[in-house]
Formats: C-alpha cells, structure tokens, sequence
C-alpha cells in the first residue's frame, strides 16, 4: 500500500521560472488550481513541491523534545516534508485520519500549519492527540490533521519513522507538480 491512490490521476510540472516574484507566482499557481478544479470530471486539484516517487525529497528537522533543534542535531530526527496546497491530498486520494485537512484560511498572515503522517505523530506524542500540538523544526508548525503512512521517494523507501510532513505552502512560485484526479 502506497498510502495514495495512482489510479485516474494525472501529474504535470509547470515551471514559471523565477520572472514571477512571490504573490505573483502564488497567484499564478492559485488561478491555474481553481481553473483545473473547475473543470468538469476534476475530483481535485493540487500542487506540490515534490511530487511522490519521483526520487526527490526534502527532509526537514524535526525535535524530538518540543525545544528548538540543538546546533548539534542532538534533538532532531529528519522528516520528508513537502510543501502542498489545500487540495492535494485530495487530489492525491490521501485520506485525513484525524484532523482536518488544509483550508483556504490557512493564509500567509496564519499561524503555520502541518499535516504529519500517523508514524511520527506516535514517535513526537505516543499515547495523545497530536492535531493541536506544536511541530518544532526551523520554525514552529501547528498539528491539524494526521494521514496515514506513504510511499515517498520510491516504492522501496520505506523509512516509517520519517513519514512525510505535508506543510501548508506560503510562496508558490516554486510548487510546480500539478496532481490532477
């Protein structure tokens, strides 16, 4: 089980370049989202940095303590994590577990938001609710939802400890993969 669904789907890179500065790349990315969502027979539509089995990840450090990562990495464990929108794990057949999934108030001037997978939610706070609870990386992300374990990288890149971190996206001028179901 790869924790998605790859059945009816259609994954596509748009690559503006760097011409558009950070509203202007968001709002190119958001106006392409809402007019694929409008499409008759679209499911839904997301966007992502990474795109799944693609051989890409980007790991963030996450503490393993609630304090801020230590300069030696002593409290840190790292995480896959990407940055997605509001509708992708919809788009990607990702089922919330626990939560709430990403929302179109989860807005730049908002708190930072995480949805982390059902492994490292039991690894940072065995035995709680983890939606409500603070991510310490880099900067402090608040729980809303937990999603089941997934595939990242490759089928074969099975690293339970450190499933993926789905971040709400802030500048999209570089979440260029289209996941469209």
């Amino acid at each position: 089980d790869l924790g998605y669904r790859v059945d009816r789907m259609l994954i596509a890179t748009i690559e503006p370049g760097d011409r558009y500065t950070p509203p202007v790349g968001q709002a190119f990315y958001a106006d392409v989202l809402n007019r694929l969502n409008a499409a008759p027979g679209v499911v839904a539509a997301g966007a992502a940095r990474v795109t799944v089995l693609s051989g890409a990840s980007r790991t963030l450090p996450v503490s393993i303590d609630g304090q801020p990562p230590q300069r030696d990495r002593s409290n840190v464990i790292p995480v896959r994590a990407n940055v997605v929108s509001e509708r992708y794990l919809g788009a990607m057949g990702i089922p919330i577990l626990m939560g709430r999934n990403f929302q179109a108030t989860d807005l730049p001037a908002s708190p930072r938001v995480a949805i982390v997978s059902r492994s490292l939610a039991n690894r940072l706070w065995p035995n709680a609710d983890p939606v409500g609870k603070t991510l310490v990386s880099t900067t402090s992300l608040i729980v809303v939802g937990i999603v089941p374990d997934t595939v990242y990288r490759s089928t074969t890149d099975r690293e339970p400890l450190c499933g993926p971190t789905a971040i709400r996206w802030r500048s999209c001028r570089r979440c260029g993969e289209l996941s469209v179901r």
